[in-house]
């Protein structure tokens, strides 16, 4: 499947806000299912050609500069 830039940005997103419900839930904030969000976030990374481990390493870094602003 090819992903216009459109495509990317909101597979990207999808996958932001998912990052950020699993944060909650680790954090008890959230009542999400872990496996199901850990599930998502791989289908998503899988549709963008990348490691599950590497969209991570950028969701965290997308949160960092989030935070920082």
């Amino acid at each position: 499947m090819i992903l216009t830039y459109n495509d990317i940005v909101k597979k990207e997103n999808e996958a932001f806000a998912i990052y950020q419900d699993l944060q909650a839930t680790l954090a008890g904030q959230s009542l999400s299912d872990v496996d199901v969000l850990e599930s998502d976030f791989n289908e998503i990374a899988d549709d963008l050609g990348t490691s599950a481990e590497d969209l991570y390493e950028k969701m965290e870094s997308f949160h960092e500069q989030y935070m920082n602003r």
